[in-house]
């Protein structure tokens, strides 16, 4: 009969943990998913990005308005439809001890866009 106690740990397979906890947290923000999804879809309406992204529509409003307030989309009218403008030059907001890093570099790490790659 095994002993209780502190030596008793419970085992868990990674991939178990791996699925319990993906649905928890993501390593990017609602905010930098957004914006990285308008680099490549700038005519995409809200209705489009939210059902692509699994978001609700009022959260990816809120996210535009808040991303247009900050400077990171541009919004151009085009008949009753928006066209979305990135703003690649803008440094991300939290500032990290590796240096600044602009929009540009982050979408350039999610695509094989060769106009988002830095010189």
């Amino acid at each position: 009969m095994p002993s209780e106690g502190a030596d008793d740990v419970m085992q868990v397979p990674a991939q178990d943990l791996f699925e319990q906890q993906s649905e928890h947290w993501s390593f990017l923000t609602n905010h930098a998913v957004v914006l990285l999804y308008m680099v490549n879809h700038p005519d995409d309406t809200m209705y489009t990005v939210a059902s692509n992204l699994n978001m609700r529509e009022r959260l990816v409003a809120q996210i535009i308005a808040d991303l247009r307030h900050q400077g990171y989309l541009e919004a151009t009218r085009t008949g009753r439809r928006n066209h979305y403008s990135v703003n690649l030059e803008m440094p991300l907001r939290r500032r990290h001890p590796f240096g600044s890093t602009t929009v540009r570099q982050l979408a350039s790490a999610f695509s094989q866009d060769p106009l988002l790659q830095t010189a």
